[in-house]
């Protein structure tokens, strides 16, 4: 049977560090076959006689995995001590030969260096990697690959130097310690419970820590490896720490994703998640006011934000249109709408304003604009009527522009406006101090839909309704 030995030794006071540059000599770990320590020269106390300790951090529990490559510690403490050192190898045994078991990698360059002897590599600290005068606990970093050939049993060991900073072999404590360890019986992860998602669109889906859904005896979730499968309009990204963030562009429905875990010996498992994004809710347009104003003064810019809802797009994305007008221009910019008209025209019309989401769903509201004609609103001046009225329109049915009429035998607060059918306020013909007389007012009704609708006068007390019919 081969045997595997790992040799770690530390066995250096401030002044072997300056004996020698890279360290303490080779082969004094404690390790066979000579089994020399650093006691040969800090001589004052035994080995392991002190209140500290060296330990090797991140061996694998289960036992190594051929070929692959740890990531490893080497930590000395000991209460009241200010310099520190090292010294690491690590062995198998064959025959009557103790061997170099995988391979030693420094990753520390400026603390740390590698030197070989009788084809054996010791890891160990130099100069620098002595932190004079600072307390403990000292640690020093680095990788160890596991050996490719097939053996029984491999063993570290490591020697530890906690110093005292004076200059001289006195004062020092040295430790040792050995690890066996044999190759893994490894088991396959097993991956489980990874929940399904369901968002409504626009939405962002939980990232998803993916060591909370593996359990693995003999490989940390470090050291386990994931892809995601299955995906076509779902982007799944897993990062280095393995958190899977999953995105999507203008698209709804359901995936089934498949992620897999996978360990380093190439065992896997793994489980499958549904991931769904609910279909887009269309804008919602309403109560875009009507506006009424006198010839010569502006209709109030519309902030078009204001009248759409829509719960899964931001209103920057929203694409505003109108239906085309006869005698308004109509101008939408940053979704602000600016209405203007020719100073020599008067009447009403309606706008019918569409908003868009990027899905193309749309919805509309119907405002109307009216600019009332001043000082043309009393043709008959010189006679007064003796009664409130509201005269039929002329004409009627009509197809897109009529005159209505009303008469007031006083100054009254008047308001005329035209409804549907099912009583919807369509049009603000005109409101405000009126003074006694007759009136007209043309009406343009081009952006209507044929049908029957109700022109409304309040005056004072006097309430009067007429039937008006739009045929197209």
């Amino acid at each position: 049977m081969r045997f595997i030995t790992a040799l770690l030794i530390v066995a250096i006071s401030t002044f072997s560090v300056f004996a020698y540059s890279n360290g303490a000599p080779n082969a004094y770990a404690g390790n066979p076959p000579q089994n020399r320590n650093c006691t040969q020269c800090h001589d004052d106390y035994p080995v392991n006689s002190g209140d500290g300790s060296v330990a090797i951090t991140g061996l694998p529990a289960g036992g190594f995995v051929p070929g692959y490559t740890y990531d490893l510690g080497v930590t000395v403490t000991d209460p009241g001590q200010q310099r520190w050192g090292f010294e690491l190898a690590v062995l198998y045994v064959s025959g009557t030969s103790y061997l170099q078991a995988g391979t030693l990698i420094c990753t520390q360059q400026t603390t740390t260096v590698i030197s070989s002897s009788a084809s054996r590599d010791y890891l160990k600290q130099i100069v620098s990697g002595t932190f004079p005068g600072t307390p403990g606990p000292t640690s020093w970093q680095f990788q160890w690959t596991a050996p490719d050939i097939t053996v029984d049993s491999l063993t570290f060991y490591v020697a530890g130097n906690a110093a005292n900073n004076s200059s001289t072999f006195d004062g020092d404590y040295i430790y040792t310690v050995t690890y066996g360890l044999t190759p893994s019986t490894n088991a396959a992860p097993v991956v489980s419970d990874i929940p399904n998602q369901t968002i409504a669109y626009g939405e962002t889906f939980t990232t998803i820590d993916l060591d909370d859904y593996v359990a693995d005896p003999d490989t940390p979730d470090d050291q386990i490896s994931w892809v995601a499968t299955g995906y076509n309009n779902i982007i799944v990204d897993i990062s280095t720490d393995r958190i899977a963030t999953l995105t999507y562009t203008g698209w709804w429905g359901f995936e089934t994703i498949t992620f897999t875990a996978t360990d380093p010996t190439s065992l896997s498992d793994s489980d499958d998640a549904v991931f769904t994004v609910g279909n887009p809710q269309p804008p919602v347009v309403s109560d875009i006011p009507n506006q009424t104003i006198e010839q010569g003064q502006s209709f109030a810019q519309i902030m078009l934000d204001d009248y759409v809802d829509d719960p899964d797009t931001p209103d920057s994305l929203i694409t505003w249109t109108t239906s085309l007008t006869n005698n308004l221009t109509i101008e939408i910019i940053d979704r602000i709408a600016t209405i203007t008209y020719n100073a020599a025209w008067f009447g009403m019309e309606g706008v019918n304003f569409f908003a868009t989401d990027p899905e193309d769903n749309t919805d509309n509201d119907v405002a109307s604009f009216t600019v009332t004609e001043v000082g043309v609103h009393n043709p008959n001046s010189g006679s007064i009527p003796s009664e409130f009225s509201l005269h039929q329109n002329y004409p009627n049915p009509f197809n897109a522009v009529t005159t209505v009429s009303f008469a007031l035998p006083i100054t009254s607060e008047i308001r005329l406006d035209i409804y549907d059918n099912s009583g919807r306020l369509m049009a603000n013909l005109c409101q405000g101090s009126y003074n006694a007389g007759y009136y007209d007012i043309d009406v343009d009704m081009n952006n209507f839909a044929s049908g029957v609708y109700l022109l409304s006068l309040q005056a004072g007390d006097f309430s009067g309704v007429r039937k008006l019919v739009l045929l197209k």
